[in-house]
């Protein structure tokens, strides 16, 4: 009996690690298309739903000096960071990097819910993928991270 009890939770966890690794997968793909197509092809629209492009959909406009430079560098880093713990996971299985995710998104969401309460809410095609992402994401990585703990 001990021993079926020790294999259920032994399954349970490699479950929740195998759905963890699925979700990496989607964390690099995703992010890097963005990166990508930001970077390369900023004039294209962002969204298949949208007609804004990457510049109007962070609502920046790059000046005449280092703007556009500033655009590809400092947006860039939120669509790279992730990505890049994700494929470390992948690579290690090492529990430090779901928890750095986990503080990475916990920051992230911090940072917007401050920007929101100082500069209020705007409702754009950019704001209805990002608030939600930026909500949902720590608390994903929240469960991950108390379900992966070894």
């Amino acid at each position: 009996m001990n021993l079926e009890k020790i294999n259920g939770e032994s399954n349970k966890k490699m479950s929740t690690e195998k759905i963890f690794r699925y979700f990496c997968y989607l964390g690099i793909i995703g992010p890097i298309y963005l990166f990508i197509s930001a970077l390369f092809q900023p004039n294209i629209p962002l969204f298949p739903w949208s007609d804004l492009t990457y510049q109007e959909q962070l609502d920046l406009y790059p000046g005449v000096l280092n703007g556009r430079s500033n655009l590809a560098t400092y947006p860039m880093f939120l669509y790279i960071v992730h990505p890049y713990f994700y494929f470390k996971y992948l690579r290690t299985s090492k529990f430090e990097y779901v928890n750095i995710l986990y503080h990475f998104w916990v920051i992230l969401f911090l940072i917007r819910i401050t920007a929101l309460l100082v500069h209020g809410i705007v409702l754009d095609d950019y704001a209805v993928f990002a608030y939600p992402t930026e909500i949902i994401m720590p608390i994903i990585h929240y469960y991950f991270r108390e379900k992966l703990k070894t």
